[in-house]
């Protein structure tokens, strides 16, 4: 798996910065790339180990915007919900499931409002616990939810260190829980360990350059890039079911 590993870690380091710029998006490119060479029951924890690294890079270094309200509240159900999304992908079979993670990253990338919410108001941290609870469900079989709940930070934390640090701190509890499961369910991820090991080191160095460049760079030059790699890459997994 040479320029695979390659490719995946340069995937790592780039995801992370456009995560630390724009609050959320990174991820969700990162698992559609590693999905281009594993399985997704494959890709599913081992992009959860990485973006545990990637996360919690992100809090640390701006760890004194965390608000920990909403992080203990979004903490809550996570497992339960987790143990029900795992009986889900359980089901799935390999190229259902590629395909599905393919057409949810295209609508996250360029029609969100199909699937995410309008807020209208800030949302108070007691709506964290279905957040939470949703996220530990879809997890398991898309793997890469930032997108689709980032609203609800956005809504409730003021302010874009505070947003970035508060959601990256509950993606850390989100994934760990992932991770936690898997591992309970038997996944084997001392098999994926190059993988796991260059991806967490690319992501901690994406982390620590988009942090320095958190506030000189705006959401919208991200945007484009970040719609083009993950439109490529999100149309092999589809276009593969349909050949």
């Amino acid at each position: 798996m040479g320029i695979e590993l390659v490719v995946i870690a340069v995937a790592a380091f780039v995801t992370a910065v456009m995560s630390a710029v724009a609050g959320f998006g990174g991820g969700l490119v990162l698992l559609v790339v590693l999905v281009q060479f594993l399985d997704p029951v494959e890709a599913v924890p081992v992009h959860g180990a990485i973006q545990i690294a990637s996360n919690a890079s992100r809090a640390r270094l701006l760890r004194e915007h965390i608000d920990r309200r909403i992080v203990a509240h979004h903490a809550v159900l996570l497992i339960p919900g987790g143990i029900v999304g795992l009986a889900i992908a359980d089901r799935l079979p390999r190229e259902i499931g590629r395909a599905l993670i393919g057409v949810f990253a295209l609508i996250l990338g360029w029609r969100p409002s199909l699937i995410t919410p309008r807020l209208d108001r800030p949302v108070p941290p007691r709506w964290f616990l279905w957040v939470g609870g949703f996220q530990g469900v879809i997890n398991m079989p898309l793997g890469a939810t930032g997108p689709l709940i980032s609203p609800f930070f956005r809504s409730a934390v003021e302010g874009r260190h505070a947003m970035v640090a508060t959601f990256a701190t509950s993606q850390v509890v989100g994934h760990v829980v992932k991770v936690a499961i898997f591992g309970g369910a038997g996944f084997a991820f001392g098999d994926f360990w190059a993988v796991i090991l260059a991806g967490a080191a690319a992501v901690t160095a994406g982390s620590f350059v988009g942090t320095r460049i958190l506030g000189r760079v705006s959401e919208a030059q991200f945007g484009w890039i970040f719609r083009i790699v993950l439109t490529v890459t999100a149309l092999r997994l589809v276009i593969g079911l349909l050949a």
